[in-house]
């Protein structure tokens, strides 16, 4: 049970910002391009598509210790993939839409808006990536300056999921530690159970596993049923 899996981009709530729950930045939102940025710097700080606990360990490492936080930040590229997504996340005031002049202001960065163009420009352009991330180019537009709109909100690492529990065979039943079944007719799927997903879960799985299991698990008890 100790196996729990932190996400680093739970959205923050700026009129909630302590709440016990958040909703999830997807993974999709780097994937396209998206990137964090440091607040004590205004500047990237790790490979924002490098696995989850690693992302979360730069965050709680090297943003400020106080309330371990990083800005998300997206260009229009991804906003026309990921319509739906961001402008629900607009709507509930966890992402906005501003220029860099902007941002740099409200955001209080220690660094001016031509600069974060600049780092921007740098980010699209170059042929390799200081944090040797896979590179998407024209995310934030072809030419970047302190006009440029981004969609900017602040994130957090959030519990996300628990690999440990119930250990299941590959009938779905819960066993005991010497691999036998624990009691007759005691099946698991999804969350409740362990081990499935090793010690760091691959994203997008966690779905997949219930359906996967759900149907063993069913397929077992009408066999069961059927004896």
């Amino acid at each position: 049970m100790d196996q729990i899996q932190v996400h680093p981009t739970g959205l923050i709530d700026p009129t909630d910002r302590t709440a016990g729950w958040k909703f999830l930045g997807a993974e999709a939102l780097r994937g396209l391009g998206g990137i964090l940025l440091n607040p004590s710097t205004g500047k990237r700080f790790v490979n924002e598509l490098t696995t989850r606990d690693i992302v979360t360990a730069a965050i709680q490492e090297q943003c400020p210790k106080d309330d371990n936080r990083a800005y998300l930040v997206m260009g229009q590229g991804i906003y026309e993939v990921l319509k739906n997504n961001l402008d629900f996340y607009m709507f509930k005031k966890l992402i906005q839409k501003v220029t860099l002049e902007d941002a740099v202001k409200e955001f209080k960065f220690p660094i001016t808006a031509d600069e974060l163009a600049k780092d921007l420009t740098t980010y699209c352009t170059a042929d390799t990536d200081t944090f040797n991330r896979p590179l998407v180019t024209k995310n934030f537009g072809d030419s970047i300056d302190a006009s440029t709109e981004i969609f900017i909100g602040e994130v957090t690492p959030v519990v996300h999921f628990t690999m440990g529990g119930a250990k299941i065979n590959t009938e779905a039943e819960v066993v005991n530690k010497e691999g036998k079944p624990l009691a007759k007719g005691l099946y698991a799927a999804g969350e409740v159970s362990g081990g499935v997903h090793g010690a760091n879960r691959l994203g997008g799985s966690s779905l997949l596993e219930c359906v996967v299991f759900g149907r063993t698990a069913g397929n077992s008890i009408a066999k069961s049923i059927k004896k």
